[in-house]
């Protein structure tokens, strides 16, 4: 088949009435074979895209021209037509070819017109209108770079209305862009006329459309820099990019935790809620919707609002139930804080059957996909539960998995066991010993961690109560060089950033040497404790629990005058303690 290098044959094809009338005219009114049209069509259009690809867009454009004919066969109207003139337009705008590119772009929006109204049903209707959206943006587009700034702006209206009748934020992403694009092509054109209130209204809507279509950061950017020249911003942040988006997000985070850890709870509240919001914006990871829903149960708990707690928790489970499927450990905290909202609204039944789901999820779990925090928050609500069997047999089997698996995961599961140590002490003391003499070794491959030090005087703690109950001199021994090797690591790792921790194996180890008579050693270490403790004269809080002590023991010294000294700074309620 022979096609003209010039456009007299594209110029046929338009001005027909129809398709099927350039192609007898150009080709015969010999009927063609549809399989063999098809395979035409795609041998020819394999080559175009060889040639485009190569640069060679002259070759490229004939062969595309040729695939423009052959879709022909397949109706006036139809999908094979639009990707041949889209191949075709492409190379024209190569070579500089605005207005013919113009041309191409107008039949085809042709097509699609006559698609959205005289579809066969209302599928292909709605996406031949979305056709023609796209394609009467990228032809205001051409106009603009023509300078035809009338028919642009008729383009681009035309394209911001039939984008309004059917986008919206959870559709194509692509689509979303080009509505972003005819929006801002038309805030540019009305800037142009001198309406600045209307093109700042309208770079912001093409902003907030490009941000739910998922729009990169650079046409983010460009669209920012357009509104700010609009309205003689300056320095302002973009707070529809995704990077502004996700710091927004972390932010409220983070705030939101920090608030609710100093109990602050109202306050908490409103910032947990924004972040929740921001993580329920179309186009945003499932993982966010879930971190915000999780400290709003968390939140919610500790306010005892039961209702809120259960409300957030249930849409928590069902999104990580659509993500990861019902069986998952990541349910199972989730599950136990739903069971706990359920306790405290007086629902028994639903929050046992909600407990018993999440133990069974828990009796098939692979401990390893558990992570140390979380295994932590499952045995301590366990314990709080008094399921004490349940609990020691997560923690057994948790450690036998560590052993059989090395070092994968062992610093994480150490250091969630510190937190587990204090309630396991708590409701069960050998327990608590055994988890610290599991968890210590462990630590000790990591020596610059502050928990090692932490652990071992919580250790010796033990042992010196030991001590002071049943006056075992061997529990005095090992608790003695449990606090000597612990001060230096507490010295080195937590000393700056955590000083109470200092002060505390300070004063235990006082504490310890006073119990066995040896005062001048005690003293010595109490003097430290009240150094590191003195702050414009004062004593700090940490110091302050081993103030009663010392002065008692200074009385036993007869050094009376030393003691009244330290009772003075001490405050009216220690001093009658030390008495």
């Amino acid at each position: 088949m022979q096609i003209p290098n010039d456009f007299r044959f594209l110029k046929l094809l338009i001005g027909c009435a129809t398709g099927v009338a350039a192609l007898q005219s150009c080709a015969g009114s010999s009927a063609f074979d549809d399989n063999y049209s098809r395979r035409l069509w795609e041998n020819e259009l394999f080559h175009g895209n060889a040639e485009y690809r190569d640069g060679n867009y002259a070759k490229a454009q004939e062969r595309f021209l040729s695939t423009a004919l052959e879709a022909e066969h397949f109706g006036p109207f139809n999908r094979r037509q639009s990707i041949s003139l889209d191949f075709l337009a492409n190379c024209l705008r190569h070579q500089n070819k605005t207005k013919e590119v113009a041309t191409i772009l107008e039949k085809e929006r042709q097509i699609w017109s006559v698609l959205s109204k005289d579809g066969k049903d209302e599928t292909i209707r709605s996406l031949a209108a979305e056709e023609e959206a796209e394609t009467l943006t990228r032809l205001a587009s051409n106009y603009l770079l023509l300078g035809e700034f009338d028919k642009a702006k008729q383009c681009a209206n035309k394209a911001i209305s039939l984008f309004d009748l059917f986008w919206n934020a959870a559709g194509d992403k692509i689509t979303g862009q080009q509505f972003a694009k005819a929006l801002s092509i038309y805030a540019y054109l009305v800037q142009k006329n001198g309406d600045v209130e209307q093109a700042a209204g309208l770079y912001k809507c093409a902003l907030r459309v490009n941000a739910e279509a998922s729009g990169t950061e650079q046409s983010s950017e460009a669209l920012w820099r357009s509104y700010l020249q609009v309205t003689n911003g300056a320095g302002e942040i973009n707070p529809y990019s995704r990077r502004c988006r996700t710091i927004a997000w972390l932010q409220l985070i983070r705030d939101g935790t920090t608030a609710k850890n100093d109990r602050a709870y109202p306050y908490a509240e409103r910032l947990l809620l924004q972040a929740l919001r921001e993580a329920d914006k179309p186009g945003v990871s499932q993982i966010r919707l879930a971190e915000s829903l999780s400290q709003l149960v968390d939140l919610y708990l500790r306010m005892e609002n039961y209702a809120k707690a259960g409300q957030c928790c249930r849409r928590l489970v069902v999104v990580l139930e659509s993500a990861l499927g019902p069986r998952d450990p990541y349910l199972i905290n989730p599950l136990l804080n739903l069971s706990k909202a359920y306790g405290g609204l007086k629902r028994w039944q639903a929050a046992n059957d909600t407990f018993r789901r999440a133990v069974t999820i828990l009796k098939t779990t692979d401990l390893d996909e558990l992570s140390g925090n979380i295994f932590a928050q499952v045995y301590i609500f366990m314990l709080r539960k008094h399921e004490y069997k349940i609990a020691s047999d997560l923690l057994h089997r948790k450690f036998e998995s560590l052993n059989k698996n090395g070092a994968a995961g062992e610093f994480e599961i150490a250091c969630a066991a510190c937190e587990m140590s204090d309630w396991a002490r708590a409701f069960n003391r050998s327990e608590g010993e055994w988890i610290l003499k599991k968890t210590i070794p462990i630590l000790e491959s990591y020596p610059e961690s502050c928990n090692l030090g932490v652990e071992m005087q919580r250790l010796a703690l033990m042992y010196t109560m030991d001590f002071v109950a049943y006056k075992d001199k061997d529990k005095a021994q090992a608790a003695e060089r449990l606090f000597r090797r612990a001060l230096p690591i507490v010295q080195r790792n937590c000393g700056q950033a955590h000083p109470g921790e200092l002060i505390l194996t300070l004063g235990f180890t006082a504490n310890l040497l006073r119990s066995e008579g040896r005062y001048k050693e005690a003293a010595e270490y109490y003097q430290r404790v009240f150094e590191l403790g003195s702050k414009n004269h004062t004593l700090e809080q940490s110091a302050i629990m081993f103030a009663a002590d010392y002065a008692k023991m200074l009385n036993q010294l007869g050094r009376a005058a030393e003691a009244r000294e330290l009772m003075t700074k001490l405050g009216p309620a220690p001093a009658q303690e030390a008495k």
